[in-house]
């Protein structure tokens, strides 16, 4: 420094040296992010320019090791540290000189360690068709993958924390599948893990036994069960109203059966397992049908004629099975026809000729009941044989007795019907007919055993026409043509014949002049015409007549009208 404005005086200097100091450059280190597992932070710094020292301060707890005046320390975190989650590190310039301090501050971010769960583990039974896994995972993603050693797949991914396991057949066969939950986007921190392990169990295997057949004459039924698998234990249940000995719960038993059972024909034995832990219980049914002994009931031995061939027979069969055979001692043959165990047995000519035959019916197919049968004894008695011949089979009336031939054969009595009214016990009768017509003769022959045999033949009855050639009119007056036959007063003229189904009569006057007609075999003339009586005179008559047996009779004659 000089001065100025010195007049006479000579300038006068000083010296003053200013000296610059650079400032402190202080770099804390760059930020870091650490897992809540890592006990220390290694901090390196520099400090350059004014000064190489400084000071750590932080808003931790822990401490700093070798010291926080070390530029390069390495701090220990506490809990409150990991707690907090984000640390500070701030590092202050010392002897700065004529410099202010410089800071720098540096961040640890402290992510906490992820706390994986895979739940429980659980039992299920191999009929499950899917696990429910229940992980959860504690961390800053809380995310996470599964994994096993199965050959499942997950159901929707396996990057969900509560997915389906889909079971395959042979994770049933390993009995147990192993399933690792491991934490995903863990960064800084390393992956955690958690198994759970599922043990399958296999469910029981129940066996009731085979079906079974008893006759209704036992009284109990016995049980072949077995349990084997989950379970070794049952117990039985029935849909009947029988018991269990000793117990239910005794897997080779004896089920005592009622007369309900018995009507019912039939128990289904339910045999079901027990102390199935995680398994449901399995059921088998065995199925006991009851048979109903066999009764049969048969009509006593009887006797019949040779000719009630074939013979009809029932036998009333209740039990069994429902099947049944005929058998016979002799030659016949057994035909079905309907009705309840009904047959026809057709009696063979040695049947006949021995006199008689065993018939038996034979229940069959009754397993345990066995096969029973019934017998009945036929008695063939022989039957006579009816036969007769007449001396005519066309008979005109009037006319003599017809003479009947009895040749039957092997019969002691006899009864005669001749198709009007009349009958005989004769052995050869004799008989009259008073009517034309059809007439059917039968003949009843009967031996000692009252077996019998008839025969029919058919006898025609007919008759002639015959008119008189004279007869004498009532002079009181006309009757209109009526008459008896059997009157004798020969008032009117009329024929002598029966049988006659058409009928027409026409009479004329010697002139040919037609005096009488009649359609009507009942009406004949008597003698008048146009109310008057005709004088005493031979008349001409035509009749056109046709009989029952359609023979047809035309003739003309003539009449002498006395007076």
């Amino acid at each position: 420094l000089t001065s100025s404005n010195n007049g006479n005086c000579f300038a006068v200097s000083d010296t003053v040296i200013i000296a610059v100091k650079q400032l402190a450059s202080v770099n804390a280190g760059p930020n870091k992010h650490i897992c809540s597992n890592t006990p220390t932070v290694a901090i390196t710094s520099t400090i350059s320019g004014v000064t190489n020292t400084g000071i750590w301060t932080t808003n931790g707890t822990g401490a700093f090791i070798p010291g926080s005046a070390f530029t390069n320390n390495t701090y220990f975190i506490t809990v409150s540290d990991i707690t907090a989650g984000l640390l500070s590190y701030t590092l202050s310039s010392t002897n700065n000189g004529p410099c202010p301090v410089v800071t720098d501050t540096m961040f640890v971010f402290i992510t906490p360690l992820a706390t994986v769960n895979a739940g429980p583990n659980q039992f299920i039974c191999s009929t499950t068709n899917s696990i429910s896994l229940n992980g959860s995972v504690s961390s800053s993603s809380n995310t996470g993958t599964w994994a096993s050693g199965g050959g499942g797949s997950y159901s929707p991914s396996n990057t969900i924390l509560n997915p389906f396991y889909l079971l395959t057949p042979s994770d049933a066969s390993n009995g147990s599948v192993t399933f690792t939950l491991s934490s995903s986007n863990n960064f800084p921190c390393p992956v955690v893990r958690d198994t759970v392990q599922i043990k399958i169990k296999k469910p029981a295997v129940v066996n009731a036994g085979p079906d079974q057949s008893i006759c209704s004459t036992s009284i109990s039924a016995t049980l072949n069960g077995s349990v084997s698998g989950g379970s070794f234990t049952g117990i039985w249940s029935a849909m009947g109203s029988g018991n269990f000995l000793p117990n239910n719960s005794a897997l080779n038993g004896i089920y005592m059966v009622t007369s309900a059972d018995i009507n019912s024909g039939f128990v289904n034995l339910i045999l079901t397992s027990t102390n199935n832990q995680v398994c449901p219980a399995v059921s088998d049914t065995s199925k006991l049908t009851i048979i109903k002994d066999v009764t049969i009931n048969l009509l006593n031995d009887t006797t019949i004629c040779a000719y009630q061939n074939p013979l009809k027979i029932s036998a009333n069969v209740s039990g069994g099975s429902g099947q049944y055979a005929w058998t016979s001692s002799g030659t016949g043959t057994f035909v079905s026809v309907s009705g309840f165990n009904t047959v026809n047995y057709f009696m063979s000519a040695a049947d006949i000729a021995n006199g008689s035959v065993n018939l038996t019916i034979s229940s069959i197919n009754n397993g345990p009941c066995g096969a029973k049968s019934g017998m009945v004894n036929v008695t063939i008695n022989p039957a006579p044989t009816a036969n007769f011949s007449a001396s005519t089979y066309t008979a005109n009336i009037p006319n003599d007795p017809i003479k009947f031939t009895n040749l039957s054969t092997n019969a002691n009595s006899y009864y005669w019907s001749f198709g009007d009214g009349g009958f005989t016990s004769q052995v050869n009768p004799l008989y009259n007919y008073n009517a034309v017509g059809f007439y059917t003769v039968s003949l009843i022959a009967i031996n000692q055993f009252n077996c019998r045999d008839t025969i029919e033949q058919d006898i025609l009855v007919i008759s002639d026409i015959q008119f008189p050639n004279v007869f004498t009119p009532n002079a009181n007056g006309s009757n209109g043509g009526s008459y008896n036959f059997s009157d004798l007063s020969n008032d009117v003229f009329f024929p002598y014949t029966s049988g006659v189904v058409e009928y027409k009569l026409l009479i004329f006057n010697r002139w040919g002049e037609l005096i009488f007609e009649s359609n009507d075999i009942n009406i004949g003339w008597d003698g008048y015409f146009r109310g008057k009586l005709c004088q005493q005179d031979a008349y001409v008559w035509k009749a056109n007549v046709k009989f029952f047996d359609d023979r047809i009779y035309k003739k003309t004659g003539s009449v002498t009208l006395l007076r």
